[in-house]
Protein backbone atom coordinates (compact mmCIF):
# COMPACT_ATOMS: atom_id res chain seq x y z
CA UNK A 1 0.00 0.00 0.00
CA UNK A 2 2.89 2.49 0.67
CA UNK A 3 3.98 1.84 -2.72
CA UNK A 4 0.76 2.78 -4.20
CA UNK A 5 0.80 6.12 -1.97
CA UNK A 6 4.41 6.50 -3.46
CA UNK A 7 2.96 6.42 -6.83
CA UNK A 8 0.03 8.56 -6.56
CA UNK A 9 2.68 11.58 -5.33
CA UNK A 10 4.81 10.90 -8.13
CA UNK A 11 1.87 11.25 -10.58
CA UNK A 12 0.99 14.40 -8.54
CA UNK A 13 4.44 15.90 -9.44
CA UNK A 14 4.57 14.75 -13.32
CA UNK A 15 0.78 16.50 -13.99
CA UNK A 16 2.21 19.48 -12.08
CA UNK A 17 5.51 19.33 -13.80
CA UNK A 18 3.77 20.18 -17.47
CA UNK A 19 4.28 23.59 -17.58
CA UNK A 20 1.68 25.49 -20.36
CA UNK A 21 3.20 28.87 -20.50
CA UNK A 22 6.57 27.69 -20.43
CA UNK A 23 5.54 24.99 -23.49
CA UNK A 24 3.09 27.62 -24.98
CA UNK A 25 6.36 29.84 -25.03
CA UNK A 26 8.52 27.69 -27.16
CA UNK A 27 6.31 26.56 -29.87
CA UNK A 28 4.63 30.39 -30.52
CA UNK A 29 7.29 32.78 -29.89
CA UNK A 30 10.58 30.55 -29.62
CA UNK A 31 11.19 31.88 -26.23
CA UNK A 32 11.96 30.87 -23.07
CA UNK A 33 8.97 32.46 -20.90
CA UNK A 34 11.29 32.79 -17.59
CA UNK A 35 13.49 35.32 -18.89
CA UNK A 36 10.64 38.14 -19.46
CA UNK A 37 8.43 39.66 -17.58
CA UNK A 38 8.28 38.58 -13.82
CA UNK A 39 10.23 35.43 -14.98
CA UNK A 40 8.67 32.91 -14.25
CA UNK A 41 5.97 30.07 -16.08
CA UNK A 42 3.30 31.01 -14.44
CA UNK A 43 -0.22 31.89 -15.67
CA UNK A 44 -0.11 35.68 -14.83
CA UNK A 45 3.20 35.90 -17.03
CA UNK A 46 1.72 34.10 -19.33
CA UNK A 47 -1.23 36.96 -20.04
CA UNK A 48 1.30 39.64 -19.88
CA UNK A 49 3.99 38.04 -22.65
CA UNK A 50 2.02 35.84 -24.35
CA UNK A 51 -0.76 37.17 -24.73
CA UNK A 52 -4.56 36.37 -23.61
CA UNK A 53 -5.27 33.12 -25.42
CA UNK A 54 -1.72 31.51 -24.10
CA UNK A 55 -2.64 33.22 -20.68
CA UNK A 56 -5.98 31.65 -20.32
CA UNK A 57 -4.96 28.20 -22.22
CA UNK A 58 -2.64 28.18 -19.51
CA UNK A 59 -5.36 29.09 -16.08
CA UNK A 60 -7.18 26.38 -17.13
CA UNK A 61 -4.30 23.82 -17.16
CA UNK A 62 -2.77 25.20 -14.60
CA UNK A 63 -6.07 25.41 -12.23
CA UNK A 64 -7.17 21.39 -14.02
CA UNK A 65 -3.80 19.83 -12.87
CA UNK A 66 -3.83 19.67 -8.95
CA UNK A 67 -7.62 18.80 -9.41
CA UNK A 68 -6.91 15.81 -11.94
CA UNK A 69 -3.66 14.97 -9.29
CA UNK A 70 -6.47 14.57 -6.06
CA UNK A 71 -8.49 12.60 -8.48
CA UNK A 72 -6.11 10.28 -9.77
CA UNK A 73 -5.07 9.51 -6.05
CA UNK A 74 -9.04 8.91 -5.25
CA UNK A 75 -9.56 6.60 -7.87
CA UNK A 76 -6.47 4.29 -6.97
CA UNK A 77 -6.77 4.30 -3.19
CA UNK A 78 -10.98 4.62 -3.07
CA UNK A 79 -12.63 3.48 -5.84
CA UNK A 80 -15.06 4.99 -8.72
CA UNK A 81 -17.84 5.10 -5.51
CA UNK A 82 -18.11 9.05 -4.15
CA UNK A 83 -19.11 8.95 -0.25
CA UNK A 84 -18.27 11.56 2.31
CA UNK A 85 -16.99 9.14 4.71
CA UNK A 86 -14.16 7.63 2.50
CA UNK A 87 -12.20 11.26 2.64
CA UNK A 88 -10.61 10.63 6.24
CA UNK A 89 -7.59 9.25 7.12
CA UNK A 90 -4.36 7.90 5.73
CA UNK A 91 -5.83 7.45 1.55
CA UNK A 92 -7.25 11.53 1.87
CA UNK A 93 -3.91 12.65 3.46
CA UNK A 94 -2.44 11.04 0.80
CA UNK A 95 -4.91 13.13 -1.99
CA UNK A 96 -3.84 16.14 -0.22
CA UNK A 97 -0.25 15.25 -0.85
CA UNK A 98 -0.72 14.45 -4.41
CA UNK A 99 -2.30 17.82 -4.81
CA UNK A 100 0.60 19.38 -2.90
CA UNK A 101 3.20 17.53 -5.50
CA UNK A 102 1.06 18.84 -8.26
CA UNK A 103 1.99 22.46 -7.00
CA UNK A 104 5.75 21.70 -6.18
CA UNK A 105 5.65 20.17 -9.81
CA UNK A 106 4.72 23.25 -11.05
CA UNK A 107 6.88 25.54 -8.56
CA UNK A 108 10.33 23.19 -9.66
CA UNK A 109 9.62 21.05 -12.60
CA UNK A 110 12.53 18.71 -13.28
CA UNK A 111 13.34 19.35 -16.95
CA UNK A 112 13.14 23.08 -16.62
CA UNK A 113 16.05 23.54 -14.15
CA UNK A 114 13.40 23.15 -11.24
CA UNK A 115 12.35 26.97 -12.12
CA UNK A 116 8.80 27.07 -12.74
CA UNK A 117 6.25 28.99 -11.80
CA UNK A 118 4.57 30.04 -8.20
CA UNK A 119 1.87 27.78 -8.09
CA UNK A 120 -0.90 30.16 -7.60
CA UNK A 121 -3.89 28.57 -10.07
CA UNK A 122 -2.97 25.34 -9.14
CA UNK A 123 -3.58 25.85 -5.56
CA UNK A 124 -6.80 27.59 -6.36
CA UNK A 125 -7.99 24.76 -8.63
CA UNK A 126 -7.21 22.79 -5.50
CA UNK A 127 -9.19 25.09 -3.18
CA UNK A 128 -12.13 25.07 -5.51
CA UNK A 129 -12.41 21.13 -5.66
CA UNK A 130 -12.48 21.12 -1.88
CA UNK A 131 -15.16 23.86 -1.79
CA UNK A 132 -17.05 21.48 -3.76
CA UNK A 133 -16.25 18.02 -1.57
CA UNK A 134 -17.43 20.13 1.16
CA UNK A 135 -20.72 21.10 -0.24
CA UNK A 136 -21.54 17.00 0.09
CA UNK A 137 -20.94 17.01 4.00
CA UNK A 138 -24.03 17.00 5.61
CA UNK A 139 -22.54 18.63 8.45
CA UNK A 140 -21.01 21.46 6.69
CA UNK A 141 -22.51 24.86 8.10
CA UNK A 142 -19.74 27.16 5.79
CA UNK A 143 -21.79 27.86 2.81
CA UNK A 144 -22.94 31.42 3.11
CA UNK A 145 -19.41 32.62 4.88
CA UNK A 146 -17.65 31.35 1.72
CA UNK A 147 -20.33 32.99 -0.62
CA UNK A 148 -19.77 35.99 0.70
CA UNK A 149 -16.43 35.97 1.54
CA UNK A 150 -15.95 34.83 -2.52
CA UNK A 151 -18.63 37.92 -3.64
CA UNK A 152 -16.26 40.60 -1.60
CA UNK A 153 -12.97 39.11 -2.98
CA UNK A 154 -14.40 38.80 -6.68
CA UNK A 155 -15.63 42.89 -5.93
CA UNK A 156 -12.12 43.53 -4.70
CA UNK A 157 -10.62 42.46 -7.79
CA UNK A 158 -12.78 43.99 -10.28
CA UNK A 159 -12.48 47.57 -8.34
CA UNK A 160 -8.88 47.27 -8.13
CA UNK A 161 -7.72 45.44 -10.59
CA UNK A 162 -5.37 43.68 -8.11
CA UNK A 163 -5.46 39.78 -7.68
CA UNK A 164 -3.17 39.64 -5.09
CA UNK A 165 -4.72 42.60 -2.80
CA UNK A 166 -8.13 40.66 -3.06
CA UNK A 167 -6.52 37.13 -2.02
CA UNK A 168 -4.47 38.88 0.72
CA UNK A 169 -7.37 40.33 1.85
CA UNK A 170 -9.87 37.46 1.36
CA UNK A 171 -7.55 34.66 1.98
CA UNK A 172 -7.14 35.01 6.00
CA UNK A 173 -10.87 35.19 6.21
CA UNK A 174 -11.76 32.74 4.36
CA UNK A 175 -9.35 30.38 7.18
CA UNK A 176 -11.03 31.90 10.12
CA UNK A 177 -14.41 31.35 8.48
CA UNK A 178 -14.36 27.64 7.85
CA UNK A 179 -12.16 26.54 10.56
CA UNK A 180 -14.96 28.25 12.91
CA UNK A 181 -18.20 26.59 11.37
CA UNK A 182 -16.79 23.42 9.98
CA UNK A 183 -13.62 22.07 11.48
CA UNK A 184 -12.29 18.53 10.11
CA UNK A 185 -9.61 17.22 7.84
CA UNK A 186 -10.91 18.79 4.77
CA UNK A 187 -11.51 21.98 6.12
CA UNK A 188 -8.21 21.87 7.48
CA UNK A 189 -6.72 20.57 4.08
CA UNK A 190 -8.33 23.86 2.56
CA UNK A 191 -7.11 26.61 5.05
CA UNK A 192 -3.66 24.48 4.33
CA UNK A 193 -3.61 25.48 0.89
CA UNK A 194 -5.20 28.39 1.25
CA UNK A 195 -2.35 29.56 3.72
CA UNK A 196 0.33 28.78 0.85
CA UNK A 197 -1.94 31.11 -1.35
CA UNK A 198 -2.03 33.42 0.46
CA UNK A 199 2.61 33.56 0.92
CA UNK A 200 2.52 33.30 -3.08
CA UNK A 201 0.44 36.84 -2.98
CA UNK A 202 2.23 38.16 -0.37
CA UNK A 203 5.49 36.97 -2.26
CA UNK A 204 4.76 38.88 -5.00
CA UNK A 205 3.79 42.37 -3.83
CA UNK A 206 7.53 41.90 -2.03
CA UNK A 207 8.67 41.29 -5.36
CA UNK A 208 7.03 44.33 -7.06
CA UNK A 209 7.12 46.52 -4.19
CA UNK A 210 3.47 47.17 -4.79
CA UNK A 211 -0.01 46.26 -4.19
CA UNK A 212 -0.14 46.44 -8.48
CA UNK A 213 -3.51 48.09 -8.62
CA UNK A 214 -4.95 50.62 -11.07
CA UNK A 215 -5.46 54.09 -10.01
CA UNK A 216 -7.20 56.56 -11.74
CA UNK A 217 -6.23 60.29 -11.71
CA UNK A 218 -9.43 62.41 -10.13
CA UNK A 219 -10.17 65.48 -11.66
CA UNK A 220 -9.70 68.63 -9.39
CA UNK A 221 -12.67 69.05 -7.12
CA UNK A 222 -14.32 65.91 -7.81
CA UNK A 223 -13.08 64.02 -4.43
CA UNK A 224 -13.73 66.02 -1.62
CA UNK A 225 -13.19 63.83 1.56
CA UNK A 226 -14.74 66.54 3.92
CA UNK A 227 -18.11 65.54 2.51
CA UNK A 228 -17.49 62.18 2.71
CA UNK A 229 -16.50 62.62 6.55
CA UNK A 230 -20.26 64.40 6.59
CA UNK A 231 -21.71 61.58 4.83
CA UNK A 232 -20.13 58.76 7.15
CA UNK A 233 -21.23 60.87 10.11
CA UNK A 234 -24.89 60.26 9.02
CA UNK A 235 -24.60 57.09 10.65
CA UNK A 236 -25.80 58.38 13.79
CA UNK A 237 -29.14 58.83 12.77
CA UNK A 238 -29.83 54.88 12.36
CA UNK A 239 -27.36 54.26 15.58
CA UNK A 240 -29.48 56.52 17.33
CA UNK A 241 -32.84 54.80 15.84
CA UNK A 242 -31.48 51.75 17.71
CA UNK A 243 -32.46 52.82 20.95
CA UNK A 244 -35.11 55.44 20.44
CA UNK A 245 -38.51 55.82 19.27
CA UNK A 246 -39.96 56.76 15.71
CA UNK A 247 -41.08 60.63 16.85
CA UNK A 248 -38.02 61.32 18.56
CA UNK A 249 -35.59 60.63 15.48
CA UNK A 250 -37.79 62.44 13.05
CA UNK A 251 -37.00 65.46 15.62
CA UNK A 252 -33.12 64.75 15.66
CA UNK A 253 -33.41 64.52 11.77
CA UNK A 254 -35.24 67.12 11.20
CA UNK A 255 -33.86 69.36 13.37
CA UNK A 256 -30.83 68.96 11.08
CA UNK A 257 -32.70 69.57 7.67
CA UNK A 258 -33.79 73.15 9.47
CA UNK A 259 -30.05 73.61 10.36
CA UNK A 260 -28.59 72.36 6.66
CA UNK A 261 -31.17 74.68 5.41
CA UNK A 262 -30.37 77.89 6.83
CA UNK A 263 -26.51 77.50 5.72
CA UNK A 264 -27.81 76.44 2.51
CA UNK A 265 -30.15 79.63 2.16
CA UNK A 266 -26.48 81.83 3.59
CA UNK A 267 -24.60 80.26 1.40
CA UNK A 268 -27.05 81.26 -1.71
CA UNK A 269 -27.60 84.73 -0.70
CA UNK A 270 -24.18 85.64 0.71
CA UNK A 271 -22.10 83.12 -1.42
CA UNK A 272 -19.97 82.25 1.38
CA UNK A 273 -18.49 79.36 3.37
CA UNK A 274 -17.22 77.31 -0.29
CA UNK A 275 -18.96 74.20 1.03
CA UNK A 276 -20.50 72.92 -2.00
CA UNK A 277 -19.87 72.35 -5.56
CA UNK A 278 -20.78 74.74 -8.25
CA UNK A 279 -22.78 71.90 -9.71
CA UNK A 280 -25.01 71.19 -7.11
CA UNK A 281 -27.49 74.23 -7.91
CA UNK A 282 -29.47 75.67 -5.51
CA UNK A 283 -29.21 72.37 -2.93
CA UNK A 284 -26.55 70.66 -1.41
CA UNK A 285 -26.65 67.06 -1.70
CA UNK A 286 -26.74 66.52 1.79
CA UNK A 287 -29.76 67.88 2.40
CA UNK A 288 -31.29 65.49 -0.24
CA UNK A 289 -30.09 62.85 2.07
CA UNK A 290 -31.74 64.37 4.90
CA UNK A 291 -34.90 64.77 3.47
CA UNK A 292 -35.16 61.34 2.01
CA UNK A 293 -34.15 59.97 5.82
CA UNK A 294 -36.81 62.48 7.14
CA UNK A 295 -39.39 60.25 4.32
CA UNK A 296 -37.99 56.90 4.78
CA UNK A 297 -37.97 57.02 8.67
CA UNK A 298 -41.86 58.32 8.93
CA UNK A 299 -42.92 55.92 6.29
CA UNK A 300 -41.39 52.62 6.82
CA UNK A 301 -41.24 50.30 9.69
CA UNK A 302 -38.27 50.76 12.01
CA UNK A 303 -35.59 47.70 11.23
CA UNK A 304 -36.13 48.65 7.61
CA UNK A 305 -35.59 52.15 7.90
CA UNK A 306 -32.80 51.53 10.07
CA UNK A 307 -30.97 49.69 7.15
CA UNK A 308 -32.50 51.65 4.50
CA UNK A 309 -30.36 54.70 6.17
CA UNK A 310 -27.09 52.49 6.32
CA UNK A 311 -27.46 52.03 3.00
CA UNK A 312 -27.39 55.17 1.92
CA UNK A 313 -24.90 56.87 4.46
CA UNK A 314 -22.47 53.92 3.27
CA UNK A 315 -23.10 52.91 -0.13
CA UNK A 316 -22.91 56.33 -2.15
CA UNK A 317 -19.81 57.26 0.06
CA UNK A 318 -18.06 54.16 -1.41
CA UNK A 319 -19.31 54.75 -5.04
CA UNK A 320 -17.68 58.18 -4.56
CA UNK A 321 -13.95 57.06 -2.92
CA UNK A 322 -13.34 53.96 -4.84
CA UNK A 323 -15.55 54.93 -7.80
CA UNK A 324 -13.60 57.81 -8.66
CA UNK A 325 -9.70 56.42 -8.25
CA UNK A 326 -10.67 53.31 -9.60
CA UNK A 327 -13.18 53.95 -12.08
CA UNK A 328 -11.91 52.87 -15.20
CA UNK A 329 -15.10 51.31 -16.92
CA UNK A 330 -18.50 53.31 -18.12
CA UNK A 331 -21.25 51.78 -17.05
CA UNK A 332 -24.37 54.91 -17.35
CA UNK A 333 -23.52 58.65 -17.99
CA UNK A 334 -20.99 59.21 -15.11
CA UNK A 335 -21.28 56.36 -12.92
CA UNK A 336 -18.97 53.64 -13.53
CA UNK A 337 -18.31 49.69 -12.75
CA UNK A 338 -16.08 49.58 -10.54
CA UNK A 339 -17.89 52.25 -8.46
CA UNK A 340 -21.52 50.66 -8.56
CA UNK A 341 -19.68 47.48 -7.25
CA UNK A 342 -18.45 49.36 -4.69
CA UNK A 343 -21.17 50.66 -3.70
CA UNK A 344 -23.04 47.25 -3.53
CA UNK A 345 -20.53 45.64 -2.07
CA UNK A 346 -19.87 47.90 1.15
CA UNK A 347 -24.07 48.35 1.40
CA UNK A 348 -24.27 44.39 1.64
CA UNK A 349 -20.89 44.51 4.27
CA UNK A 350 -23.07 47.51 6.45
CA UNK A 351 -25.80 45.49 6.35
CA UNK A 352 -24.14 42.37 7.84
CA UNK A 353 -22.27 44.20 10.71
CA UNK A 354 -26.18 45.40 11.50
CA UNK A 355 -27.42 41.90 10.78
CA UNK A 356 -27.00 41.14 14.76
CA UNK A 357 -28.78 43.24 15.89
CA UNK A 358 -31.81 43.64 13.48
CA UNK A 359 -35.09 40.87 13.41
CA UNK A 360 -33.76 40.66 9.70
CA UNK A 361 -33.09 37.90 7.39
CA UNK A 362 -30.48 37.88 4.32
CA UNK A 363 -32.91 38.39 2.28
CA UNK A 364 -33.34 41.81 2.78
CA UNK A 365 -29.97 42.92 3.34
CA UNK A 366 -29.43 41.47 -0.41
CA UNK A 367 -32.38 42.70 -1.52
CA UNK A 368 -31.87 46.31 0.11
CA UNK A 369 -28.41 46.80 -1.17
CA UNK A 370 -29.17 45.91 -4.81
CA UNK A 371 -31.99 48.23 -4.76
CA UNK A 372 -30.29 50.74 -3.46
CA UNK A 373 -27.15 50.05 -5.52
CA UNK A 374 -29.88 50.81 -8.51
CA UNK A 375 -31.30 54.54 -6.70
CA UNK A 376 -27.49 55.45 -6.65
CA UNK A 377 -26.71 54.21 -10.16
CA UNK A 378 -29.99 55.84 -12.07
CA UNK A 379 -30.76 58.32 -9.91
CA UNK A 380 -27.68 61.02 -11.31
CA UNK A 381 -27.48 63.96 -8.44
CA UNK A 382 -30.87 62.64 -6.37
CA UNK A 383 -29.29 59.60 -5.39
CA UNK A 384 -28.91 61.29 -1.76
CA UNK A 385 -32.69 61.76 -2.20
CA UNK A 386 -34.07 58.54 -3.39
CA UNK A 387 -31.31 55.37 -2.06
CA UNK A 388 -32.59 55.29 1.22
CA UNK A 389 -36.17 55.26 -0.01
CA UNK A 390 -36.37 53.01 -3.02
CA UNK A 391 -34.41 50.64 -0.60
CA UNK A 392 -36.75 50.89 2.34
CA UNK A 393 -39.99 50.05 -0.43
CA UNK A 394 -38.05 47.08 -2.31
CA UNK A 395 -37.10 45.60 0.92
CA UNK A 396 -40.87 46.08 2.44
CA UNK A 397 -42.56 44.96 -0.42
Amino acid sequence: MIGLYIVTIIIGYLLGSISPAYILGKLRKGIDIRKYGSKNAGTMNAFHVLGKSAGITTLVFDSVKGILAILIAYLLLIGTKFSPASLTGTPFLVMCLAGLAAILGHDFPFYMQFRGGKGAATAGGIMALLIIILLFQPYWSGTIPVIIITCFGLAIFFITGSVNLAAFICYPAFIVALLITTPGPITTAFCLFTAYSLITSIINMVQKGKLDVRLAKPKEGELKLWRKILKFASLVFPILYFWLNKKYILIIIGAFLMIFLVLEFVRVKKKILGLYKKSESKISGFIWYLLGALITTALFPKEIAILALIFAAVGDNFAILLGIPFGRTKLFRQKTVQGTIACLASSFLAGLMAMPFLNVSLLIIIVGSAAATLAELFSGFYDNLTMAPFSALVMSL
